[in-house]
């Protein structure tokens, strides 16, 4: 056996070299990816290929395996165990805590792209399962599954009482202004503002717990920390969204040139700080400097994380929005959206509140050109992927049937939605598009 791999090791010697894996091991890679295409694509290797596969997969489901390879199974044994389509397994190493604590700290993105692969409720798994980790440094795990989740789109009651309970011990551990408590205390903060713009949540409490790290932290770090001025971001986030633009614009100002200054001008907490910024340019109608900073985020984004991370895929979309609604260029704006959603689908999954966003968003451009039957088709596409991409389109697919003409599917699709929100009622009675069936909306109890 051994004869033969070293045989066959020395015929594809010059199409492999070593290289250092995430725990600085030495492991070996394919130096021309052309051969993994060839030998999964050959059928003469295909039984070799499955017998690798499966027993790579027995490997992965194995309670102990050599400490030389117990590392690279806690990163790489979901993906054996999904290509030997074993889900069940897969999402069984998913939910222990070994395995979760090291992808998360390796890639959480490669974390959450597992789940999208299975296709599961990330947050109730995680909630079956959460109380039977072990309580070493629970506040960290918490902490750590709250942001999981939240990048996830995850804004439930599960999250926020993952970050409560982070929030809570740290505190009687630490003390109220240890800084990894303050750090606790603006996540909580900022968690609440984002869960606002999706579900129901409290600005007012969001804003309250950021004012009181930023405060905390200027005393404390000092007001040019990357922890105070991480505070002040999250602070002029929140005032944007309470539409107090005069300190939101002030807040930005200050953490853009507190980063620029401490973490350098391509750092990615920069570089949303740009972002930020123009946002409250355009907000306050200063549309040439709006425009200059949309391109600079996108452009140092593009650079510094690559053309498909999701934070340059955000700012694609802010600026494929400026296109259209400042700049009436539909065209550009087509461009962007889509660039933006295809890159969701690929890194958020077709889920995501994000996706969704950005789903509405290029059926309402589309929309706006007078090219509802394309608008529709976007919608019905995306809402036909699973419930709760339904959940979130109901909406604006009932509107896009009624201008097709097809109400009785429109009524299906506001019911839907008014049915789990019956107090958008009147607020769905005023929308134009949905006039050919107000009478039935009005004279139907959705509670």
């Amino acid at each position: 056996g051994s004869e033969l791999v070293e045989r066959a090791l020395a015929a594809i010697e010059s199409m492999i070299t070593t290289a250092p894996d995430p725990e600085g091991e030495v492991g070996y890679t394919l130096f021309h990816q052309s051969l993994r295409t060839h030998i999964l694509g050959s059928d003469q290797l295909t039984h070799a290929v499955t017998t690798t596969r499966e027993a790579m997969a027995d490997l992965s489901e194995e309670k102990e395996v050599p400490a030389v390879i117990e590392n690279y199974f806690l990163r790489c044994g979901v993906r054996h165990l999904l290509e030997a389509e074993r889900r069940e397994a897969a999402k069984g190493r998913l939910l222990d805590q070994a395995v979760f604590e090291m992808l998360y700290e390796h890639d959480k993105y490669l974390l959450l792209g597992y789940w999208l692969e299975l296709g599961d409720d990330v947050s109730a798994a995680y909630e079956s399962v959460f109380d039977g980790w072990k309580r070493d440094e629970q506040e960290k795990v918490a902490s750590r599954l709250a942001s999981f989740l939240s990048t996830a789109g995850c804004y439930g009651d599960f999250t926020e009482s993952l970050y409560r309970r982070a929030l809570e011990g740290r505190e009687k551990a630490l003390g109220a202004e240890h800084s990894v408590t303050l750090m606790s205390v603006q996540d909580l903060g900022s968690f609440l503002s984002v869960k606002g713009a999706h579900v129901k949540g409290d600005q007012d409490e969001a804003e309250s717990l950021c004012r009181r790290a930023m405060e905390a932290q200027e005393r404390i770090l000092g007001p040019e920390h990357p922890d105070t001025l991480s505070s002040v971001n999250s602070l002029g986030m929140i005032l944007s969204w309470k539409n107090e633009r005069e300190e939101a614009e002030a807040l930005h100002r200050r953490a853009l040139e507190g980063r620029e200054k401490a973490l350098g001008p391509e750092h990615p907490d920069t570089l949303k700080s740009i972002n930020n910024l123009a946002m409250v340019h355009s907000d306050n109608k200063e549309y040439a400097e709006a425009e200059a900073l949309f391109l600079r985020a996108l452009e140092g984004k593009e650079k510094a994380m690559g053309p498909n991370h999701s934070s340059t895929l955000s700012s694609a979309h802010n600026l494929g929005f400026f296109h259209q609604k400042i700049k009436k260029d539909y065209k550009g704006a087509e461009l962007l959206f889509r660039r933006a959603l295809e890159g969701k689908v690929k890194a958020l999954g077709t889920e995501h509140p994000a996706t969704m966003r950005s789903v509405r968003c290029l059926a309402n451009l589309l929309g706006s050109a007078d090219r509802f039957a394309e608008s529709l088709d976007l919608l019905r596409h995306y809402a036909g992927m699973s419930p709760s991409a339904h959940n979130a389109l109901a909406y604006d697919l009932a509107c896009y049937e009624c201008l097709e003409g097809h109400l009785d599917e429109a009524k299906k699709a506001i019911a839907s939605h008014l049915k789990k929100h019956p107090e958008e009622k009147d607020w769905a009675l005023a929308r134009d598009a949905l006039a050919p069936i107000h009478k039935w909306i009005a004279e139907t109890d959705f509670s």
